[in-house]
């Protein structure tokens, strides 16, 4: 991939431009909100989002052992994956990465956030004005993965202020607590966002070859970001399990609210729930403390 087309790529993909898209659709919501019911319907949505935030970023405190045990496979996960970087890396930089160019953008842009937020706005607003709750809520799902699941990843760059490849410094570089973006490594928000898509998808629709097409497309980006010397493979691994938690959580909780369902610690986020309104036994098993 030539400099100029990467630069392009990730000029409009940095998580900041969705959060702009989202400041423009606030400034665009006035118009909207003028139809009749759309102002009490989003400020009912707000709510919700806000009272699962509270319930996703207070997880830890109600953590059970079983949960623990999760976070500690997941921790595992990422400290195995930190040992391989450099030959992942090596690996990966050994090939002709032009020759990937068409599907390792598709995989940029899948991560990019400004996916995740259009789509998320678009299934919002559209299932509003088409009458279909279903898809209205899953465009607030999508959104509400795609706040908190990012919010998570930039605390831990910024706290760990990992060097990225590109920097040359090596996989062991930490400068803690920067805001300088060749610092901002570790997670990976590309990984992060792509797989807290898929995950709010998959679960959402129920669709087992779409499934796999999506989580497809999440590695597709993990592998892009390692390619052209963005992140380190343990970056990209612990975005993705961000990423599959925060999106499973969000549905969890709308499936259990929908029923009526009070949840305690731990909420088997992957368990499958014959009350439940999900519409699929879930492909990701996973149980974390809500």
């Amino acid at each position: 991939m030539t400099t100029a087309t990467t630069s392009s790529l990730r000029g409009v993909s940095h998580p900041c431009r969705s959060a702009t898209l989202l400041l423009v659709l606030a400034l665009l919501a006035p118009a909207l909100w003028a139809q009749t019911g759309l102002t009490e319907t989003v400020e009912q949505d707000l709510q919700i989002s806000i009272d699962d935030a509270y319930d996703v970023f207070t997880a830890p405190a109600r953590f059970d052992g079983e949960a623990w045990l999760y976070t500690a496979l997941a921790l595992g996960a990422t400290a195995a994956a930190y040992t391989i970087d450099d030959d992942v890396y090596a690996e990966l930089r050994s090939h002709a990465v032009e020759d990937w160019d068409v599907p390792l953008a598709a995989g940029q842009w899948y991560g990019s956030g400004f996916v995740s937020v259009a789509l998320g706005a678009g299934l919002y607003f559209g299932g509003y004005a088409g009458g279909d709750d279903h898809t209205r809520i899953t465009g607030r799902l999508v959104l509400q993965s795609f706040v908190y699941s990012v919010t998570i990843t930039q605390i831990l760059k910024v706290t760990m202020g990992r060097a990225r490849p590109s920097t040359g410094r090596g996989k062991d570089a930490f400068t803690w607590f920067s805001f300088e973006d060749n610092y901002n490594s570790f997670p990976s928000g590309h990984s992060t966002m792509a797989f807290a898509l898929s995950a709010t998808l998959s679960r959402r629709i129920g669709s087992l070859p779409l499934s796999i097409f999506l989580y497809g497309l999440a590695t597709l980006t993990m592998t892009e970001r390692i390619a052209h010397d963005r992140h380190w493979f343990s970056d990209s691994v612990l975005g993705a399990v961000i990423g599959s938690v925060v999106g499973i959580a969000v549905v969890r909780l709308e499936e259990a609210r929908i029923s009526g369902v009070r949840l305690s610690a731990p909420l088997q986020l992957g368990s499958y729930d014959e009350t439940m309104p999900g519409r699929h036994r879930p492909l990701l098993v996973l149980s974390v403390g809500l």
